[in-house]
């Protein structure tokens, strides 16, 4: 007797498609709530790394630390949510870039080849919605400074 392909797939793998977001229309709004505010000792963008490793023409020559200071939750108690991140290496932190205006569907990139090029084809911070979404190193967790 040959075994069947499937008799090594686990159950859910054999279980039809089941399609759930065709049941829920795309909200034309949705809202956030801070739940936190990056503090940097960078204070214009023209000083900032343009990413991690580089730091040529970084204010001060060299990469700086900033801290992530959380906010007061009336929902529940934040200092729960960080527990367990230390001895994580790196964290994404996702951003509202408050100081953005406008944007454009067309932007020059500030190296490279001096033509425009789509906008979602770049990192330029202009954008619709004014997110960014960042690796950062992570150096260390005070979740007792919440409590």
């Amino acid at each position: 007797s040959v075994p069947s392909a499937t008799a090594s797939l686990p159950g859910r793998a054999l279980r039809p498609p089941q399609v759930h977001t065709d049941a829920f229309p795309t909200p034309p709004v949705v809202s956030l709530r801070t739940v936190a505010v990056v503090r940097s000792p960078y204070k214009e963008r023209f000083g900032c790394p343009r990413q991690p490793p580089v730091t040529a023409g970084v204010l001060g020559g060299a990469v700086s630390e900033g801290t992530i200071e959380f906010l007061e939750s009336p929902d529940g108690d934040i200092s729960a949510a960080l527990g367990d991140l230390e001895g994580f290496e790196f964290i994404w932190v996702i951003a509202f870039l408050h100081m953005n205006q406008g944007w454009s569907p067309r932007v020059t990139p500030p190296r490279g080849p001096r033509r425009k090029r789509g906008l979602f084809a770049t990192r330029a911070p202009h954008r619709p919605n004014h997110i960014s979404l960042s690796a950062c190193r992570l150096v260390s967790v005070d979740a007792a400074a919440r409590a």
